[in-house]
């Protein structure tokens, strides 16, 4: 409870400053010491190894260029040491957000860290990262996973990408060469092509995409108690766009998926095809199965198929794990002992 009321105190304290000021702080947290900053950059870099950087409500622009891989990237944030950002939350619809604008890219020294609740507009990329965990996030652009890495995970997060096809993209090259880019993705919303991964555990997605082709180059992937919402053709995941040795099992798919040669080495079993959307979801907002769904209870598991199954179903409205602000009034007066009523509610979901 001391670790909880801490944290409750110093976020509390960091709202009510930030309503005050009309400024944004950033407040970096380190055991029981916390330093407010004022720049977002300003606080990433100085925040110590392990430490916990929690950012408020709203947008923050990325000013660095970086040089990467060779080229110059405008507007990207450079994350080289093991922290822990944690935002306001990420889901449409929800009082607030928590946005970087721009790019994001972590190296092989930040292994280990975490991020919840916070939007990131530009791409997000892993270069040689392990350990990394991505919860209740949204990336508006593509999830690139370069060079070698291994146990990270992204969970209840929406890959949107908005601005291009890939929504994940295994690095520069095939699998066959090498590429390897161990991954578990669970209990997300992804809407773009899956291309160049290998070693990838797909459980419990939805996959919404508008066209056939939604892996390319990917090989010894598993997809387990997805549903596959292809809006206007027959999924292929054959070997003419390079899919090898995956697995698919026990999956929804709102189309035909047409069978992979037998030269692809892929493997298939107990999935469901040519579902009426009507039957899928109760709406393309929350991702809801219907009560009468052939996807209810058809996962590998045993629960649903979808973002709601699995070991570690999707909440509803995934706000982040840490208590953020809901509510927030202040009195206009004090009262005749110079009191004044401060009203705060605070709310968060379990793991």
């Amino acid at each position: 409870m001391k670790n909880f009321t801490f944290f409750l105190t110093t976020f509390l304290a960091l709202f009510l400053f930030v309503e005050l000021t009309h400024s944004q702080v950033y407040m970096v947290v380190k055991g029981e010491v916390s330093t407010p900053y004022y720049d977002l950059e300003e606080a990433i870099e100085a925040a110590e190894e392990g430490a916990t950087v929690y950012i408020p409500t709203g947008p923050y622009d990325i000013q660095k260029t970086l040089e990467i891989a060779g080229g110059y990237h405008s507007s990207t944030l450079l994350i080289d040491k093991k922290i822990y950002l944690v935002g306001a939350g990420a889901e449409v619809g929800v009082l607030h957000n928590t946005i970087i604008r721009g790019n994001v890219v972590l190296t092989a020294e930040a292994s280990g860290s975490q991020f919840h609740g916070i939007v990131i507009t530009g791409e997000l990329r892993l270069d040689n990262v392990s350990n990394t965990y991505f919860k209740r996030c949204k990336v508006n652009s593509t999830i690139h996973l370069s060079g070698s890495g291994d146990l990270n995970i992204i969970s209840e997060s929406d890959i949107n990408n908005v601005y291009n096809n890939e929504s994940l993209y295994g690095g520069v090259g095939r699998p066959s060469n090498g590429i390897t880019t161990k991954i578990l993705i669970h209990n997300n919303i992804i809407r773009g092509i899956i291309s160049n991964l290998k070693d990838a555990i797909f459980n419990n997605n939805v996959f919404t995409y508008n066209g056939n082709n939604l892996t390319m180059y990917t090989s010894w992937c598993i997809f387990s108690s997805n549903v596959f919402f292809i809006l206007n053709a027959t999924l292929d995941i054959d070997d003419s766009y390079g899919n090898t040795y995956n697995n698919f099992n026990n999956n929804l798919f709102h189309r035909d998926f047409r069978a992979p040669s037998q030269s692809s080495n892929c493997m298939v079993s107990n999935n469901i095809e040519n579902v009426p959307l009507g039957n899928i979801f109760v709406d393309q907002v929350k991702w809801q199965l219907t009560d009468d769904s052939p996807g209810k209870n058809a996962g590998s598991d045993g629960t649903d198929v979808g973002i709601y199954g699995g070991i570690s179903p999707a909440k509803e409205d995934r706000i982040p794990i840490y208590p953020s602000i809901k509510e927030f009034l202040v009195g206009s007066t004090t009262d005749s002992e110079g009191n004044l009523q401060v009203r705060i509610k605070a709310e968060a979901q379990e793991n």
